[in-house]
């Protein structure tokens, strides 16, 4: 459990930093209240929490893409995986005075080979 929360640390970091960064430019951005007092450490604390937050959402939306476009290769990879097998035939030739045997092992990633039983 805590080497989960030693790799979780720089992203909270990160995210920390971002957030810290979405706040000063959200105070920027705004320029100073229509009172025209300063912010207080409690409004500037407000920001810095919004930002967090948006932060988190960013990351979260990256993450998710990053899920999507796995779920995506192992459903390409499957289909491979199908049509590679669907083409190779269900057992050797049987050839007089040939012993035989075959074994096939998809990868983990798409190839060119392709097997022709010629009969």
């Amino acid at each position: 459990m805590d080497a989960d929360l030693n790799k979780r640390e720089p992203l909270r970091r990160i995210l920390s930093r971002r957030g810290a960064i979405l706040a000063a430019a959200s105070i920027q951005a705004l320029g100073r209240k229509k009172s025209g007092k300063y912010y207080r450490q409690e409004d500037i604390n407000l920001l810095n929490t919004l930002a967090n937050q948006g932060a988190i959402a960013i990351e979260n939306a990256r993450m998710l893409k990053q899920v999507i476009e796995k779920e995506r290769m192992e459903e390409a990879l499957s289909i491979a995986h199908d049509l590679q097998m669907s083409m190779l035939p269900e057992k050797c030739p049987e050839i007089e005075g040939v012993d035989m045997a075959a074994f096939s092992q998809p990868a983990r990633e798409v190839g060119g080979d392709f097997f022709i039983n010629r009969n």
